[in-house]
């Protein structure tokens, strides 16, 4: 059996864990909530990996701000199965930051988005870590 001292660091790193994928959801959740919309052409694609080496498709796309200005911006979403049916020179809507137009959201693929639903259940699990991690802490002083 594992002593229980050895809990409470993985408690706290998975409650850490937890608490960055929450601000990285609320975060989009914030900026397809309360961005502006407008929409764009889509200029290219830029092909990356995620961690776990899936190939993650990030549209490039040129929009003019409400004073004339153009921005050429990359999506923060991606198309994570390459069944990418954008073409250079599509029409696609967007969500953009007001306060740093370079950072949008590609309404195209919202249903790949982290949900609101995905930031309640990372702040449930940083909770339930938490609470493991004080329930470890009361066993080792009451032991």
């Amino acid at each position: 059996m594992v002593a229980a001292w050895v809990w409470v660091p993985v408690s706290l790193i998975l409650f850490g864990v937890c608490i960055i994928c929450w601000l990285s959801a609320w975060d989009v959740y914030r900026l397809r909530r309360h961005g502006t919309r407008t929409t764009a052409h889509v200029s290219g694609f830029r092909h990356t990996k995620d961690a776990d080496s899936d190939p993650r498709h990030h549209v490039l796309v040129i929009f003019c701000l409400p004073d004339g200005t153009g921005v050429e911006a990359e999506s923060t979403s991606s198309n994570p199965d390459g069944s990418n049916t954008l073409v250079r020179g599509d029409a696609v809507d967007i969500v953009y930051d007001p306060a740093k137009p370079t950072r949008i959201c590609v309404t195209h693929f919202e249903e790949h988005r982290m949900r609101a639903s995905d930031g309640l259940a990372y702040a449930i699990s940083a909770v339930a870590a938490a609470l493991f991690a004080t329930l470890a802490l009361a066993q080792v002083f009451t032991a």
